[in-house]
């Protein structure tokens, strides 16, 4: 038996969560209905709860139809995958398009008039809207598998081994209701993504047919696209890789995304960690108008492979004008990283003054 029973949305038990207006985001047909009432013209104030990746990209369509967005937000920051300097950079940009975010900020409730979203309720003060969409996340589907015998996490998905098999030997999970491990660290982490669940799909198609492929897990990888801006990370964060017990080395830059002369150039900023004894490469975050999936998916491809810092260096990555800068922004960024742990940017004034002369 393979488990593949998905996830729901999340709605928490509080009132008003049955007015007309109120809108989960997981399928399609939740977005189509969300824009076919936006397409009536009567939406002028929406209120987003969930301010992780599809709350916010839910947020940046609203914006682009003139609607005013406040999103708000139980965490600390927005994004909290993303390390606070990297989430506070994109909020600044957010408000910048009109896209108010509430940190620290809890759901109490909607009101409403005529049997319509009216007042949406949080922990710091009512906000008036005309829609509110909860964005909160999502739970695994497993309720059916109570006092079945199957091992569940605690947040109820399903523990799976390196092959994906449940605590049952014939019975095997895969996709939003199963957790697996961190690529990385090892530990047990939840990844409902579309594309880990295709991974662990082709990987239990043929362990049935009698292989034995272990999946090796999953980095946390996410790009999102929001208002002139894309977002983007994979590996650990600075917290989970001190967590993890790395002497943590980062880098924050800011490089050109291509060649700066050229039409619609911009810029990247970038950051990357390292353990500053074994020297390995740990995990990137990147915020730019550009192609931000490219700079992630070159770290994706150097974490699975153990990469340290010293063999990212000098790679031969692709070059033209429309493209890439000569030297490339995941190498610039690199070699910046190299600089600091070895500390070559320790320069003094009299130092400094004395480069700037030759």
């Amino acid at each position: 038996l393979v488990s593949a029973t998905g996830a729901d949305p999340i709605c928490p038990p509080l009132p008003g969560m049955d007015l007309e207006g109120v809108y989960k985001m997981r399928t399609p047909d939740d977005a189509i209905a969300l824009r076919e009432r936006i397409e009536q013209g009567d939406v002028k104030r929406a209120v987003v709860v969930g301010a992780g990746f599809i709350g916010l990209e839910v947020a940046e369509n609203l914006a682009s139809k003139g609607i005013r967005v406040s999103v708000i937000d139980m965490a600390p920051q927005i994004m909290p995958p993303f390390d606070p300097e990297m989430a506070g950079y994109v909020e600044n940009k957010l408000a910048d398009h009109g896209i108010m975010c509430f940190t620290g900020t809890a759901l109490e409730g909607i009101e409403g008039k005529d049997g319509k979203v009216a007042r949406v309720l949080t922990s710091r003060k009512g906000m008036k809207a005309d829609i509110a969409v909860l964005a909160i996340g999502i739970r695994a589907n497993t309720a059916f598998l109570a006092d079945s015998g199957i091992e569940l996490m605690p947040n109820r998905t399903i523990k799976v081994n390196e092959y994906l098999k449940t605590n049952d030997e014939d019975i095997y999970a895969i996709g939003d209701c199963a957790c697996v491990a961190n690529r990385e660290t090892g530990k047990p982490q939840w990844s409902p993504m579309g594309s880990s669940a295709n991974i662990e799909g082709r990987i239990v198609a043929q362990n049935l047919v009698g292989r034995k492929i272990a999946y090796p897990g999953v980095l946390g990888t996410g790009v999102c696209k929001l208002p002139e801006l894309n977002v983007g990370r994979t590996g650990l964060g600075e917290a989970d890789a001190k967590e993890a017990g790395y002497d943590v080395v980062t880098a924050l830059s800011v490089v050109d995304d291509k060649a700066h002369y050229y039409p619609g150039a911009g810029s990247f900023i970038i950051k990357m960690l390292a353990d500053k004894a074994s020297r390995k490469f740990l995990g990137l975050q990147v915020i730019g108008k550009g192609a931000v999936d490219k700079v992630v998916d070159i770290a994706v491809t150097a974490i699975s492979m153990g990469a340290t810092v010293d063999q990212l260096e000098n790679l031969d990555f692709a070059y033209a004008p429309p493209f890439s800068t000569a030297i490339h922004p995941f190498g610039h960024a690199l070699n910046i990283l190299l600089n600091k742990m070895s500390g070559c940017l320790l320069y003094t004034s009299d130092a400094a003054d004395e480069a700037r002369s030759v």
